[in-house]
């Protein structure tokens, strides 16, 4: 108990949140090729990833159809299109992140979670917004 209740750092943040940003940013450089993204290109862009990078073409096939449009889903009780990847992260863990197209009030979630886990420092999950920029159309935000 006293690991989820660290005092925070003299940044303000928990060790716990600042571990998990690491392993978004190391889960979400798994999707991206190095090259910076273009807009002839799909492309992801994360804070995280300090800009947008192109989409490893085996990630864009799971995520998007010909027409670029993300592709649909059958969870059921789900309203939106969510997507799960299992993916092999470079130290050899492997992981399961579940994407969701056009989410509701992501900003105000995001908000919520952060301020969740600056106060208390535990009991949320941990997500992180991206978009996926495509050519010629309105990004999708995930």
């Amino acid at each position: 108990m006293k690991l989820l209740n660290q005092e925070p750092d003299e940044t303000g943040q928990r060790a716990r949140w600042m571990q998990e940003k690491l392993l978004w940013q190391s889960t979400l450089r798994s999707l991206v090729t190095d090259e910076p993204g273009t807009p002839q290109t799909v492309n992801l862009a994360s804070p995280l990833l300090s800009g947008s990078f192109v989409l490893k073409q085996q990630i864009k096939n799971q995520l998007l159809g010909e027409q670029l449009e993300f592709l649909q889903t059958d969870f059921n009780g789900v309203h939106h299109n969510v997507i799960r990847l299992s993916l092999s992260l470079p130290n050899q863990q492997l992981r399961t992140i579940y994407l969701k197209a056009y989410p509701e009030m992501p900003g105000m979630s995001y908000l919520i979670e952060q301020l969740h886990q600056h106060i208390i420092g535990h009991g949320t999950c941990f997500s992180e917004l991206i978009k996926l920029e495509r050519p010629g159309k309105e990004a999708i935000p995930i």
